[in-house]
């Protein structure tokens, strides 16, 4: 069995996974006034890229309708429209990430009419294992690290030593990452540093995570035996998340993947599902340390440190997040809302420390 580093360090601010609210938003307390409103909704089962549909018709003319969703602190809007001017209209929107959340079809007025529903957000797969078997970087000294889900995270790619055909690869893991925490993620091109290596380096203003394939030369931490990626935040400060409770925010987070192992087609695939171990494994056991995961013992998750310990019945190895991954990301995504400053002191950097893991 291969082992599979992470690592941590510290870290940036993160991003809005959905839009700005185009009509404001009304606290949770407020009374709707009570008028007449029919809505049909359609798509409260999906899978993530299935819009969410609300057709219905108003009972005052023409009036912006907007679809929003509930998060700590307040309703976020994803998708709004115009009634037209019998009251007849139709709202899209997505929510594309994993969960059951609760949205509402609202009017804009001195007395707004709402309506309310639930909708269910699933993976294309059936998930193995027990959503217990999750942890978090840290977690025994009472720290939880975490991105800001209400800012996109931002990311680069350097594939100097693997060439362009590898970037899909990475594209693959950070759409499951999003699906999982509801964090919006954008590739903001290719990048020529190296995390965690000899010389300690971090990404740029403009960059919140540096993905790099690298030699054990260039990163000390892939020296060990059966390392083949490492992982974590490089940028750290303190912050509040939307329960206003104090957090760990990752400013800016990083990994490294072997280019030298990546070469090695007898014993890696390069793909998310073979009947080899494979790479998408790796990538998203170390996507989850840089956004604030660390290792279980339960072999049939992707954050167990042993790469092939999670072979399927029918012999392949899938790169796909199970329970326990999928219940730790949501922790640390969308549903714990938007993060508040609770100091401006970035915390000391520890690029360069596997810590343990």
């Amino acid at each position: 069995m291969n082992r599979v580093r992470g690592v941590a360090a510290a870290v940036a601010l993160a991003a809005a996974l959905l839009p700005v609210m185009a009509i404001p938003a009304v606290p949770a307390s407020a009374d709707a006034h009570r008028e007449s409103l029919k809505v049909v909704w359609d798509g409260l089962r999906i899978h993530p890229g299935t819009p969410i549909t609300a057709r219905g018709r108003t009972p005052r003319g023409q009036a912006l309708v907007a679809l929003q969703v509930r998060l700590p602190g307040g309703w976020r809007t994803f998708g709004t429209t115009r009634s037209a001017a019998n009251g007849r209209f139709a709202v899209s929107g997505s929510l594309d990430w994993y969960g059951t959340h609760r949205i509402r079809l609202t009017t804009t007025g001195q007395h707004p009419i709402r309506r309310f529903a639930r909708v269910k957000v699933r993976p294309t797969y059936v998930p193995r294992g027990n959503r217990a078997d999750h942890a978090f970087t840290d977690a025994a000294r009472g720290v939880r690290y975490s991105f800001n889900p209400c800012r996109p995270i931002r990311y680069a790619v350097n594939t100097d030593d693997v060439g362009p055909d590898q970037l899909q690869l990475v594209q693959q893991g950070m759409a499951q990452v999003s699906a999982a925490t509801g964090i919006e993620v954008r590739y903001v091109g290719v990048s020529h540093q190296i995390p965690f290596g000899v010389e300690p380096t971090r990404p740029p203003l403009g960059q919140d995570l540096l993905i790099a394939w690298a030699t054990a030369q260039e990163v000390p931490a892939l020296v060990a035996p059966g390392a083949v990626g490492v992982g974590g935040p490089v940028r750290l400060r303190e912050a509040t998340d939307g329960r206003g409770r104090p957090v760990t925010e990752i400013v800016q987070s990083a990994v490294a993947l072997d280019s030298e192992d990546l070469a090695d087609s007898a014993t890696y695939s390069q793909s998310y599902l073979d009947t080899l171990p494979t790479w998408g494994e790796v990538i998203l056991h170390e996507l989850g340390h840089a956004f604030g995961l660390d290792h279980v013992a339960a072999t049939d998750e992707i954050m167990y440190p042993d790469v092939g310990a999670g072979v399927y019945p029918d012999g392949t190895f899938r790169g796909q997040y199970d329970a326990g991954d999928l219940a730790g990301l949501a922790v640390n995504g969308l549903g714990q809302g938007c993060f508040g400053p609770a100091s401006n002191r970035t915390l000391a950097e520890r690029q360069d420390h596997p810590s343990g893991w």
